[in-house]
């Protein structure tokens, strides 16, 4: 276990573990590291923290504490918290991470990963990202999440187990605030905001891979999901060019609003159910295309 207080730097990676490659590879094992009030572990020019492979890894970064890459030279400073590949990763943020390129947190091909932010997280782009989730996996947000220039605020690509929920703000200045490529049965749970501040946004995204993996799911809605910039763009969209989305189930009791479509749907798509209940309220379209849609208005419903 790792305990500070004080300021950790370096030049390059300031704490690094873990080696799959070579003859020998090896992995970190049972890893704390608790940051406190006032403070900082940062890297100059390079990523933060840095895990090949690790396993029973915990990273709590206390109120008022800072993690950063790139103080000095931002160039090649992706990524402050980067495992490579992991097994029961568990990242506790309630101050600031800070990416000076993209990436504040990456997690690839980890195996239960957990990540509760009330804090902020930032990066130029893609500043959570996770490939290939298995097992349960959760990201809970009551802070911020933003990119600033490019990328997406989330990305979680290829990934099962996923629940993602939201009380906080999740924002992107780019197209795509949370893009769920290829996953599968993500769960959805917003009672914060989700948002994008650019023309032709898609601020939640469904995307589609080669070959189809991404099925399925459920998006609960209490809070704020909106595309309100321009003159395009929509605040769900279900599918695209490399095939449609099925058996998706959308409820929504807050708001979902779009200066274009509220939903775009991708041709072929089936199997998809949407619900409004209580407050639930769309502003702008539900552009189904030919898909197969269930469309139901709950006894609840408290607004005409």
């Amino acid at each position: 276990t790792l305990h500070n207080y004080g300021t950790i730097t370096s030049y390059y990676r300031t704490i690094w573990g873990g080696n799959t490659g070579g003859e020998t590879p090896t992995s970190s094992k049972n890893i704390t590291i608790k940051n406190y009030d006032g403070g900082s572990i940062t890297a100059e020019t390079s990523a933060t923290i840095k895990f090949r492979d690790v396993e029973d890894f915990t990273l709590y970064n206390y109120s008022g504490a800072t993690m950063e890459s790139g103080t000095v030279d931002a160039s090649a400073a992706n990524f402050v918290v980067d495992v490579a590949s992991g097994n029961d990763v568990v990242i506790d943020n309630d101050g600031t991470i800070k990416s000076g390129k993209m990436y504040a947190i990456s997690c690839d091909e980890c195996v239960n990963f957990t990540l509760d932010n009330s804090g902020v997280l930032e990066a130029t782009g893609d500043t959570v990202f996770a490939r290939n989730l298995t097992g349960t996996n959760s990201i809970t947000n009551s802070g911020t999440i933003k990119n600033t220039s490019g990328g997406r605020a989330l990305q979680i690509k290829e990934s099962s187990g996923l629940t993602l929920t939201n009380t906080g703000t999740i924002e992107s200045v780019t197209q795509v605030a949370v893009d769920l490529i290829g996953s599968v049965n993500p769960t959805i749970i917003n009672r914060g905001t989700i948002k994008s501040t650019v023309n032709k946004a898609k601020v939640i995204d469904l995307a589609q891979i080669s070959g189809g993996a991404g099925t399925g799911g459920t998006l609960e809605n209490y809070g704020t999901i909106i595309n309100s910039t321009g003159s395009q763009g929509q605040s769900i969209r279900l599918g695209d060019g490399d095939g449609p989305w099925n058996n998706l189930t959308i409820i929504n009791s807050g708001t979902i609003s779009s200066v274009g479509e509220t939903v775009l749907v991708y041709e072929g798509t089936t199997g998809l159910n949407i619900t409004t209940k209580g407050e639930g309220t769309w502003v702008g379209e539900i552009d189904m295309e030919d898909a197969a849609v269930t469309m139901t208005l709950d006894c609840s419903i408290s607004k005409d």
